[in-house]
């Protein structure tokens, strides 16, 4: 090859790269699938201008409900300056979607959070908002928001770590990614949202514009909270709560059942319950499995129980089905209380009270 041009949709490797500047080679020039891309756009070959257009997807196509002031937005931009190739409000916005479908506490019919994209120009710092972030911060969507505005908006404890997480993404240090506090402007409510974005950059690597998205996860926050402090008070349980699945494997076991049955965490989870049980009621164990699989709690049922040390106990328990995020029944959580001392008092005083009953039929006999 004498002299000539490459092209790639992709990139070069490194020895294609240092063949074509080798000295003493033929010219070759190299245009990887960037390089294309602009040269595309340049000439305008395969492609055509559109303005910056925005879509609202109402909650209700996702969850057949009616029409609300929620929503999802989705942008497209083909700005020369933000290298249209990365279409970047698509990109927060499907990453917003994906959060929301990934969440732990998603359900058939989700409730979407409010999420807002936008764009800061870094000259001047005004913003380009799209409806939802006007939403999100209680704004009147006809006010200029500048980049100083929506950072004022965040609670006054909270403003140092979003300009710091700001200061990071500018200086490349780290991805533009947080979650704070804000005081919503129309009713001074405290809210927690999550923004995420990128930096856009010229050629020399400056900075010029940051675009992305932000989302009211308050509620969202306030479950997780509720949901860690409920996993806290049943992990430090006195009173055992062993949860299983459908075919009695052990999947949870909290500090109470290490109290009581005497294995650890660790030996018990993923053994089947069987050990527990006490060789005479194997037959009890199946029917109460039964029982749960159809949507059945067995309440305050009294049983014997194997411990670690072949000590046979009493236990009055009750097992309740356990679902998954969709309604389907995936195991059982049973909540067991030792009863020992009960059922011992209960048997002495069944023996106390026959020796007692033959003692007084004894002495009717004798005064016959």
């Amino acid at each position: 090859m004498r002299r000539g041009t490459v092209i790639t949709t992709g990139k070069f490797t490194k020895g294609m790269e240092q063949a074509a500047f080798e000295r003493g080679a033929a010219p070759i020039t190299l245009i990887d699938g960037e390089r294309l891309l602009d040269l595309l756009i340049e000439y305008e070959i395969g492609v055509s201008k559109r303005q910056l257009s925005m879509w609202n997807s109402h909650q209700c196509i996702f969850t057949q409900s009616e029409p609300s002031n929620t929503s999802i937005d989705v942008g497209i931009t083909t700005h020369r300056a933000t290298r249209p190739r990365h279409y970047l409000l698509l990109w927060t916005s499907y990453s917003a979607l994906r959060r929301i479908y990934g969440h732990s506490h998603y359900r058939k019919r989700p409730k979407f959070s409010r999420i807002g994209s936008w764009e800061w120009d870094l000259a001047s710092g005004i913003g380009t908002c799209s409806p939802g972030f006007f939403c999100v911060y209680g704004l009147d969507n006809a006010v200029t928001v500048t980049l100083c505005d929506w950072m004022a908006l965040g609670l006054p404890e909270d403003r140092p770590a979003i300009q710091k997480v700001f200061d990071d993404a500018i200086a490349g240090i780290a991805p533009f990614a947080g979650e704070h506090r804000i005081i919503r402007h129309n009713d001074g409510a405290v809210r927690y949202v999550r923004v995420w974005g990128r930096v856009v950059r010229d050629a020399d690597g400056s900075a010029i514009t940051l675009i992305g998205a932000t989302q009211d996860v308050t509620e969202s926050n306030q479950s997780e909270w509720r949901h860690a402090q409920l996993a806290a008070i049943v992990a430090n349980a006195d009173v055992s709560i062993i949860g299983t699945d459908l075919d009695t494997r052990v999947m949870s076991w909290n500090h109470g059942a290490e109290q009581l049955y005497g294995y650890t965490s660790a030996e018990a989870i993923g053994r089947p319950l069987a050990v527990l049980i006490a060789p005479d009621e194997a037959a009890q164990l199946a029917h109460n499995t039964e029982l749960i699989r159809k949507d059945t709690v067995v309440a305050n049922f009294r049983g014997k129980r194997r411990t670690k040390d072949d000590r046979i106990i009493d236990v009055v328990a009750t097992i309740s089905p356990v679902r998954d995020v969709l309604g389907n029944i995936i195991g059982a959580s049973a909540i067991a209380h030792d009863i020992t001392p009960i059922s011992e008092l209960e048997r002495s005083l069944e023996v106390n009270l026959t020796k007692y009953v033959t003692l007084f039929e004894l002495a009717l006999d004798q005064r016959h």
